[in-house]
């Protein structure tokens, strides 16, 4: 694991540890039953990519309506989740995964939705190991080519003897 995926792993646990203890503190506050349910289906959904904002939203939502919230409150509460899952899903995840096979966070957002638009849900899996493979084989073989044009002068002393580099 590289650090970046050890950060973003840390960030997540801390989140759902937040929201646990939230969860807690309210219990034993006397706070309403449903708002820490509504804490507790949020810790447990949120690592879930789609299926978690959701859940989490649709919760929310009831729980705001059921403690007599008016509905201009359910849409800050849907806002404030969508805002939260995309920057998670855009910002973090790209720099995350872009971290971890050395690739920019804009290839990688561009090949997945590249990949989506071409296959769908297995494009959008299949991208980023399909760009960092056909990455690396176009930089192994430039690097050929550049150790091939570049003139071998054996060093004095040395015998003559010509790398052999293996794409």
């Amino acid at each position: 694991m590289t650090q970046l995926e050890i950060a973003a792993a840390t960030a997540d646990a801390f989140l759902s540890v937040l929201a646990a203890d939230e969860a807690v503190r309210a219990a034993r506050a006397n706070v309403d039953r449903l708002q820490v349910l509504s804490n507790a289906v949020t810790t447990l959904v949120n690592p879930l990519p789609y299926l978690g904002t959701i859940l989490s939203v649709g919760v929310a939502a009831i729980v705001s309506i059921a403690n007599g919230q008016p509905i201009a409150r359910v849409g800050w509460i849907v806002a404030v989740y969508v805002i939260i899952r995309i920057l998670d899903d855009l910002v973090v995840a790209a720099v995350t995964i872009g971290g971890s096979v050395h690739m920019h966070p804009m290839l990688v957002m561009v090949s997945i939705l590249v990949g989506e638009q071409t296959l769908g849900l297995l494009g959008m899996v299949a991208a980023v190991p399909v760009v960092t493979v056909v990455k690396e084989c176009a930089r192994l073989l430039l690097e050929h080519r550049r150790n091939l044009a570049r003139p071998h002068v054996p060093a004095a002393g040395r015998a003559g003897r010509i790398p052999q580099y293996v794409c």
